[in-house]
């Protein structure tokens, strides 16, 4: 499994990878939530989705290669690998702001961190958005990471994605989350998703808060695409440790 130049998604078991077919329902689908909320009545001949993350095929095709390589690079990597999910609170907007998060800003806020780290990092994954929606009924844009990190133990992960301490009082479920590797190419394939959801709050029997993912609403659905179709596909990629050299990834 090593080589993955002839390797597929589904040769790593992902048998629920979407499918052309998929794909083009789904394109079909955004441009016609676009088409309703146009209110300048545009045609859909006038709807380009192009080569970016915003296209199902586009995504797909991307994703397709970027899995099996990503796969290949930390399956030789000797450490131990972690899954870090870290959702940080200066990476939330308002609704109807969702095209002014930095996605520049988040990566290199990553790279800072890794490069502290005194053990070589080899890392793998993407920036992610979701609707967050409090007890309140509150809803606001919620940017977060999902990455496959090699090298660093669980300690080092967490502490040098310490939340800053300014942010640390604000009542946030769980910034930062550090989880063994189970199915490697799974969770490389949940990094690199392209999906949005509603995420809602609500207090479960332990008295806790808790939340529940739900689809996005039209308005939430509509802003959602036209933020993916505003950006080149792989624009949501984080890679640490290595780099992308046509349809490979490179160590370096």
């Amino acid at each position: 499994m090593a080589n993955t130049l002839n390797v597929s998604v589904t040769d790593l078991g992902l048998l629920d990878f979407e499918t052309t077919e998929y794909c083009e329902l789904q394109n079909a689908a955004i441009i016609h939530r676009l088409v309703r909320g146009n209110s300048d009545d545009a045609s859909v001949s006038e709807f380009d989705l192009g080569k970016t993350d915003g296209n199902w095929l586009a995504s797909r095709n991307y994703r397709s290669w970027l899995i099996p390589e990503a796969y290949r690079l930390l399956q030789e990597h000797p450490a131990k690998k972690h899954f870090i999910t870290i959702t940080h609170p200066k990476w939330q907007k308002n609704i109807g702001d969702l095209d002014t998060l930095g996605l520049s800003g988040i990566e290199q806020w990553h790279a800072r961190r890794f490069t502290k780290l005194s053990r070589p990092v080899l890392a793998i994954g993407g920036i992610e958005v979701s609707l967050g929606v409090d007890c309140s009924g509150s809803r606001v844009w919620e940017g977060h990471s999902h990455l496959v990190v090699a090298g660093p133990r669980v300690a080092e992960l967490s502490q040098a994605f310490l939340i800053e301490r300014h942010y640390r009082k604000q009542p946030y479920l769980r910034p930062v989350v550090v989880t063994p590797v189970g199915n490697l190419a799974r969770q490389i394939a949940y990094s690199v998703k392209r999906i949005g959801a509603r995420r809602i709050a609500y207090i479960g029997a332990n008295g806790r808060q808790q939340r529940r993912s739900l689809p996005l609403q039209l308005s939430e659905q509509v802003e959602f695409d036209r933020w993916l179709l505003s950006l080149p596909v792989g624009n949501r990629t984080v890679l640490f440790g290595c780099r992308r050299h046509g349809r490979r990834l490179c160590p370096m």
